[in-house]
């Protein structure tokens, strides 16, 4: 009876070892049996090879009997019949074995447990990896907006600086037009004032006549800033002399007007 109770207490796997083959088949374990030798039991019974020999079965459901053939011819033929029979018969065994296996495998709550823990991780892993992804778009994202922004603060700032420097433009065309047209009713005014009554040219008219003096006075006009040309008025009397009908007005200033005309023309001269 003790060596009954003994017997029953082997693994079922031994049942499909040869004597020779259990000293090598790693045991079964149980429930704390680290995976790596789990793992091992299971690898070992996938690459097992059977150690059963069915020629004797083979020959029996063939019923064929070698030593009885009537010829060489049919001898082989017999023995070609029976191997037949014996791989049919070890790919079946080799199936029912690896059937065995893949149902031990699929039950076994040791490699449920592994097989779980890695489709957590994995998930845990692809989770991270999204929320990587996600991070990573809402970075590029926000930047992309931060620079979008400030290109277009950029681009505004640009529009802004060409407008402001449009209406300097036109303050400063303005200006200028201002300033020629005031230049020239001063020196026309002062010119008028410094002829004799006869009409003829007095020694403060400076030029010896109207002609003359509007080329220079249009060649400073042309030449002149607004800021030069108003420095000229304000020499002149400036544009209250203009408001007084003239009772302001420095005849005198029509010499240094002259001058600058001069120096003006000297200089457009080597200029060109």
């Amino acid at each position: 009876k003790g060596g009954q109770k003994k017997k029953n207490r082997k693994s079922a796997s031994s049942n499909n070892l040869a004597s020779q083959q259990v000293e090598k088949c790693p045991p079964f374990g149980d429930d704390d049996t680290p995976l790596d030798q789990v793992h091992a039991f299971y690898e070992f019974w996938i690459h097992f090879e059977s150690w059963r020999d069915f020629t004797l079965k083979a020959t029996k459901e063939t019923e064929h009997d070698v030593e009885a053939a009537d010829s060489r011819d049919e001898k082989r033929w017999m023995k070609q019949e029976i191997d037949r029979k014996v791989k049919k018969m070890k790919k079946e065994e080799m199936a029912r074995i690896n059937l065995l296996v893949e149902r031990a495998m699929s039950a076994d709550p040791r490699l449920r447990r592994e097989k779980e823990r890695v489709q957590n991780e994995k998930a845990a892993a692809a989770e991270a990896k999204r929320k990587e992804e996600e991070a990573k778009a809402e970075k590029e994202r926000l930047e992309r907006e931060k620079r979008e922004a400030e290109e277009e603060k950029k681009r505004m700032e640009e529009e802004f600086k060409k407008k402001d420097a449009k209406k300097q433009r036109e303050m400063e065309k303005k200006q200028l037009r201002k300033a020629k047209q005031l230049f020239r009713k001063l020196t026309m005014t002062a010119y008028q004032a410094a002829i004799t009554s006869d009409g003829s040219s007095g020694n403060d008219a400076v030029w010896d006549d109207l002609e003359k003096m509007n080329d220079d006075i249009e060649l400073l006009c042309d030449k002149l800033s607004a800021m030069e040309l108003g420095s000229l008025s304000d020499a002149l009397g400036g544009a209250n002399a203009v408001e007084d009908d003239g009772d302001g007005i420095c005849v005198e200033a029509l010499v240094e007007v002259k001058q600058c005309a001069v120096e003006t023309s000297a200089g457009a001269e080597r200029q060109s």
